[in-house]
C-alpha cells in the first residue's frame, strides 16, 4: 500500500507506482480537501482502465487525534535541546520559532507542567513547563525539525499512558463528512484512527448504511486501550492495521515488536487481513537504498504474517517513491520465497478453534490438496470474496485465483497474500468459469500444461456462502 501525497499525486507517478507494485492507494484524509482526493481517485481509475491492470482505495480517516497546525510559508522548524516552544489553542497561528498551533481547543486545560507532548510519533518530544490561558509553554528535548500538520500526543509519564481528551469524540464531524464522500467516490476500504473498542467501528458501519455495506473497515491499532479491547474490536473490523508509529509513543520502544507479532497472530488465526505500517523504509525519504535493518523489518513483517505492509511518507513526501515501491516489492518477493508453507499451513491449523464451519472446512481442505498433489494453484469461485479469503488464510504456496462477478470484490481481494482477482460477468456455469480462468492463468503463467490446479466451487450456482465443492484438474 502506498500514499499519494505531494510526491505523486499526478497521473504519471500513480501509473509508476501501480507498475511498480502498488495493490492499494491510501488516500490520507489528514491532508488535502475533498476536490483533490476525488481527482486522484480518478487518475487512478484512468491508469487502471487504460492499462487494464487493478487497485484498490484505502481512505484513511484523520478521526480524533490531534495534529499541530501549518507552519508560515511551509518551511521547516529548526528546534533546539533547551529552547522555550509554544503551543498554542488559536488555529491561525502560523507556526514559526516561538511556537505552533494545535488543533485541540482546551489543550491548556488538559495538560499540566511536567506532562510530555510527543509530535510526528515521538520524533520531537516536548516537556510542558507551564500552562497559560490559550498557551502551553514548553521545553524542547532534543535538537530536530518540525513541519506542518504532524500528529500529536499528549502523555502523562506517570502512567505511561495518553491522556484523555474530554468532548473529543470517536468520529468527528469532518470524519462524518470524508466518510460520505468516500462513498461519492467508491472507495474499496476506510481506515479508522484512534479505534478504542468495537463499538467505534459499528457506528461507522451504522453511518455507511446500506450504500455503504460492500465498504470494508480496517481498525488502526495506536493506542493501549485498543490492544486491551483487541479481541473485541478484531471480531467487529474486517481488516486490521498494526500502526506501529503510534503505538511507539505510548509503549515502551521495546514492546512494540512484541504487540506487533501478537497482533499479526491472532489476525491470521481469525482470518482477517493485518497490515503492518509506519517507518519501515523511512531512510528512503532522502535516499535511494534503504538501510539493512529496514530491509530486514520489512523481511520479519513478511514472515510474521502480515498480507500488506504500507509506504507513507516514502511515497507522499520522499524523495525515491518509486523505488521504495520496488525495493518493498522486492523484499516481499524474496521473503516470501523462503517460507516453509507446509509448516506455516499445520501451525494455522493447530490455533484456529473447532469444529470449522463447511466453507472454512472447504477452504482447508484445499490448501492440503495442494501440498499433497503439488498443485500449482488454486482456483476459488467466490461471490463476495470470503472463501478465497479462508483459502488465504491458510497460506498455500500456490497463487490463489479469485473468481468473482462483483468489481468491488476484485479491488478488495487484493488486500490479502496470495490472492489474485478474475472478473466475470455472472458466476453462472462453473465449468465455463473454470475453463475461462485457467486459459488466463496460462497466458499469465501461473499455469503451465499438464499443472494441477484444486477448484473450490459451490452445488448451487450463484449462491455466495455456498463453497461445499473440492475438485482437481488437469491444465491442458
Amino acid at each position: 500500500m502506498a500514499t499519494i501525497g505531494p510526491k505523486t499525486a499526478n497521473k504519471t507517478m500513480i501509473g509508476a507506482l501501480v507498475e511498480a507494485g502498488m495493490s492499494l492507494m491510501r488516500l490520507n484524509m489528514a491532508y488535502g480537501n475533498h476536490q483533490e482526493r476525488a481527482e486522484l481517485a480518478a487518475m487512478l481509475r484512468a491508469y487502471l482502465a487504460a492499462h487494464k491492470k487493478q487497485c484498490a482505495i484505502l481512505m484513511d480517516l484523520r478521526g480524533p487525534g490531534i495534529r499541530v497546525g501549518h507552519v508560515k510559508d511551509d518551511h521547516a522548524i529548526q528546534l533546539r535541546a533547551g529552547q522555550a516552544f509554544n503551543l498554542y489553542c488559536d488555529q491561525d497561528f502560523s507556526g514559526d520559532a516561538t511556537g505552533i498551533a494545535v488543533d485541540y481547543p482546551r489543550l491548556d486545560e488538559v495538560l499540566a507542567p511536567g506532562h510530555m507532548v510527543a509530535i510526528d510519533y515521538g520524533k520531537i518530544l516536548l516537556t510542558v513547563v507551564s500552562c497559560e490561558p490559550g498557551k502551553v509553554v514548553c521545553k524542547v528535548n532534543h535538537s530536530t525539525v518540525l513541519l506542518g500538520n504532524k500528529p500529536l500526543s499528549l502523555i502523562d509519564p506517570t502512567s505511561h499512558r495518553l491522556i484523555p481528551l474530554p468532548d473529543v469524540s470517536s468520529l468527528s464531524i469532518q470524519d462524518v463528512r470524508d466518510i460520505r464522500f468516500g462513498l461519492d467516490i467508491n472507495v474499496d476500504f476506510m481506515a479508522l484512527s484512534h479505534v478504542q473498542c468495537a463499538d467505534d467501528l459499528l457506528a461507522v458501519r451504522e453511518l455507511l448504511g446500506i450504500r455503504g455495506q460492500g465498504v470494508k473497515l480496517v481498525a488502526k491499532i495506536q493506542t493501549q486501550s485498543a490492544l486491551e479491547q483487541f479481541d473485541s474490536i478484531l471480531q467487529a473490523s474486517d481488516a486490521i492495521m498494526v500502526s506501529r508509529g503510534d503505538l511507539g509513543v505510548e509503549l515502551p520502544i521495546e514492546q512494540v515488536c512484541i504487540v506487533q507479532k501478537m497482533i499479526i497472530r491472532k489476525c491470521n488465526a481469525a482470518g482477517k487481513p493485518v497490515i503492518t505500517a509506519n517507518q519501515m523504509l523511512e531512510s528512503m525519504m532522502e535516499k535511494p537504498r534503504p538501510t539493512r535493518a529496514e530491509a530486514t523489518d520489512v523481511a520479519n513483517a513478511v514472515f510474521d504474517g502480515s498480507d500488506c505492509l504500507m509506504l507513507a511518507g516514502e511515497t507522499a513526501r520522499g524523495l525515491y517513491p518509486i523505488e521504495s515501491v520496488l525495493t518493498m516489492a522486492r523484499i516481499c518477493k524474496e521473503a516470501e520465497s523462503t517460507i516453509d508453507y507446509r509448516a506455516l499451513f499445520r501451525s494455522i491449523q493447530s490455533i484456529v478453534p473447532q469444529p470449522l464451519s463447511v466453507v472454512e472446512a472447504i477452504a482447508s481442505s484445499a490448501v492440503k490438496c495442494v501440498f499433497d498433489l503439488k498443485a500449482k494453484m488454486i482456483i476459488a469461485m467466490s461471490a463476495t470474496g470470503a472463501t478465497a479469503r479462508l483459502i488465504a488464510k491458510y497460506r498455500p504456496n500456490v497463487p490463489i485465483l479469485c473468481i468473482t462477478s462483483s468489481e468491488q470484490t476484485t479491488r478488495q481481494v487484493l488486500l490479502c497474500r496470495g490472492l489474485i482477482p478474475f472478473l466475470v460477468g455472472s458466476m453462472l456455469g462453473t465449468d465455463s468459469l473454470v475453463a475461462r480462468a485457467l486459459t488466463s492463468a496460462k497466458n499469465r503463467q501461473l499455469v503451465h500444461h499438464g499443472d494441477l490446479v484444486v477448484v473450490t466451487s459451490g452445488m448451487r450456482e450463484g449462491m455466495a456462502g455456498a463453497s461445499n465443492v473440492i475438485k482437481v484438474v488437469l491444465v491442458d
